[in-house]
């Protein structure tokens, strides 16, 4: 491709009429991302927090779903299903969005499901595992084209959109304030339209791929080689030496050794895709490679495991740790069908590991989140049976408490894990809490292991449940952050709401009485406990209270 023909108007307009005509549904999709943006970011709408995610996830789902069709349909050779599948993927996409904008994100099970859902379809474009009249060589070559056309469309975004922040930065300085919009408007033409265009343009075709070149191929095969088949020797060295330290000091794995293990499995499939051509040419140091790679990796994975078993038996299931257990028993067996085949079809692997990815976290209810988050909710709900829930976080401090020391700290810990910063319907029928519970709240104090020297705590009264005289509302509220405190005091920010209030007295005599501070003409706060560090400097990492009110 010649830059000059690649950059000419004609040739702009010669690419988008290719890419309608071969990839209308992806363009459909582009375009009206294109316009929403252009909406967006020049403040022509102002969507709710539902409608600004649904809207730009739906046309992202749709421009790759429909291009994974537009792609699979021809390398099948079934272009007579394209149109049909295309209509379905286009209702899915539709189904979704009205989801998103009814009901929003929804949990942490729906993220990941989206998450899986995205991931296996970028596998479905990059990866085919099957394809009419095309060897595996061809497949591969298939895939590197894939890379280097969005590589190259990425390296082209970056340009461009450095270009558009040096241009508006340099008529900033030299002309004053210059209306930001425009260029956001630039940046989505040229920095993701542009690009799409590009991708699709440049996607490869099957009759081209028949034609490909095996230096195109050998170029990514001995970078993979020379340079990413070394670092990953000298990484497994240093894993297996740790490996023989703990058989020798008959110690645990560390729990990084998990997320070690698991990058070295991901970069060793990567290594192992790229020499496939320099094997099939007979490379001295590739074919060894390729043989003991497998085999030397699946060791280090149940090493990984060992650590993996312990913490579930210690601490119980978590949706990371079932992942990360899935993936490792995922990958023995991709090394084991690797080391006892020569023939294996690597770009079939890549879908498998999609294809089990969307599996296990798509269907609702089904999925590994949801699973997960019900078993730890019937543990909770066990372990405090007999008691009235849901409890405030005071009352469940108490009778986690009470509690064996172990047992308390993993119910803490469960809890928090439940809980999110901005959904507790999880746990809602635990804990009464409008803010997300900590375990370090839950926790008795005597299992506190970070206590820093000179904390102190104070629980200064009891539940206040009437009002006062003089007043007829009551809000409790509470704060947590650490703050280095100047002067003495400390301003407690509750919404709009702040309160000063003498931090070093509080921490160095304590309160002999009710530490009320007016907060406005017509309301008072009553300070009910706080948790403050006095070192170096002093801070407020907890403090809560009840501000009540004249209307």
């Amino acid at each position: 491709m010649k830059l000059k023909k690649l950059f000419s108007p004609k040739a702009l307009v010669d690419a988008v009429r290719t890419v309608v005509d071969i990839f209308p549904a992806p363009s459909c999709f582009l375009a009206v991302w294109t316009i929403w943006m252009l909406l967006y970011v020049t403040d022509v709408i102002d969507p709710s927090d539902n409608l600004s995610f649904a809207f730009p996830w739906a046309c992202c789902l749709g421009f790759f779903l429909t291009t994974a069709v537009s792609i699979w349909t021809e390398y099948l050779d079934r272009m007579s299903l394209r149109k049909p599948i295309l209509a379905i993927a286009t209702l899915l996409v539709i189904a979704d969005f009205i989801i998103i904008l009814v009901y929003g994100t929804g949990s942490q099970a729906g993220e990941i499901g989206r998450t899986a859902l995205m991931t296996g379809i970028i596998v479905a474009i990059f990866f085919l595992p099957l394809s009419k009249g095309l060897d595996k060589g061809h497949m591969t070559a298939y895939t590197f084209r894939q890379f280097t056309v969005a590589a190259a469309a990425i390296c082209l975004a970056l340009i461009l959109a450095i270009s558009i922040f040096i241009i508006y930065g340099t008529l900033e300085a030299l002309f004053g304030k210059i209306d930001i919009r425009i260029f956001q408007a630039l940046l989505v033409i040229f920095c993701g339209t542009a690009q799409g265009v590009f991708y699709l343009r440049y996607q490869p075709r099957r009759k081209e791929i028949i034609h490909e070149h095996p230096d195109s191929l050998n170029i990514i095969a001995v970078c993979a080689k020379n340079i990413i088949l070394p670092i990953c020797m000298v990484y497994m060295v240093i894993l297996y030496v740790y490996g023989l330290k703990i058989l020798f000091t008959w110690t645990l794995p560390n729990g990084i050794l998990t997320w070690s293990v698991t990058g070295l499995s991901v970069v060793s499939l990567i290594v192992l895709y790229c020499i496939q051509p320099l094997c099939a040419s007979g490379n001295k140091i590739s074919i060894p490679a390729r043989r003991l790679l497998p085999l030397l990796m699946m060791p280090l994975i149940v090493l990984m495991s060992v650590g993996l078993i312990y913490r579930f038996g210690e601490y119980g299931p978590t949706a990371s740790r079932v992942y990360v257990a899935l993936f490792a028993a995922w990958a023995f067996v991709t090394f084991l069908w690797l080391s006892v085949s020569s023939s294996a079809n690597m770009n079939l692997i890549a879908t498998t590991f999609a294809g089990a990815f969307i599996a296990v976290s798509v269907i609702p209810g089904l999925n590994v989140s949801d699973l997960v988050n019900k078993y730890i909710h019937r543990q909770i709900l066990t372990v405090l049976d007999g008691h009235k829930l849901p409890l405030k976080v005071k009352g469940l401090k108490e009778v986690i408490a009470s509690m064996p020391d172990k047992e308390a700290k993993l119910t803490a810990s469960r809890i928090a894990y439940l809980d999110s910063w901005d959904d507790h319907t999880l746990v809602r029928d635990i804990v009464r809490s409008e803010s997300k519970v900590t375990e370090w709240e839950l926790c008795p104090d005597s299992l506190d292991e970070e206590v820093l020297p000179g904390t102190v705590t104070y629980d200064i009264s009891e539940e206040i449940t009437a009002i006062p005289e003089g007043f007829n509302t009551m809000q409790n509220v509470e704060v947590h952050y650490g703050h280095t405190q100047p002067r003495h005091y400390t301003d407690l920010q509750f919404d709009s709401i702040s309160v000063n209030i003498p931090t070093d007295s509080i921490a160095a005599h304590g309160l002999d009485t009710p530490l009320i501070r007016p907060v406005n003409d017509t309301s008072v706060f009553l300070l009910t406990d706080i948790n403050i560090h006095q070192g170096d400097s002093t801070f407020v990492t907890r403090a809560g209270g009840i501000i009540f009110s004249r209307r």
